[in-house]
């Protein structure tokens, strides 16, 4: 299956290691996040992430994707807990 039209516009491109490091603290992750917050898909990748991750754990998750690190997205895409 093709890569979706707009990860072609990713600024992410011209460095894809910095966004697949194993390191999710630190220097490199605010490096890549302010790629991230640059960028013109940075709303269609986080999308992408989360759909393609669903309720995935966060030690399951790998890369720094639409600004987030992988414990970032798993938070907002984990099961609410409700009040029994």
């Amino acid at each position: 299956m093709p890569a979706p039209a707009w990860q072609l516009e990713g600024l992410c491109l011209a460095d894809p290691d910095l966004f697949t490091s194993d390191d999710n603290r630190g220097e490199l992750v605010e490096e890549a996040r302010d790629t991230c917050n640059r960028c013109p898909v940075q709303p269609e990748c986080l999308a992408a992430a989360l759909a393609e991750e669903g309720t995935t754990a966060a030690n399951m998750r790998g890369s720094i994707r639409g600004g987030m690190t992988p414990t970032e997205r798993w938070r907002i895409s984990r099961p609410k807990k409700t009040a029994a």
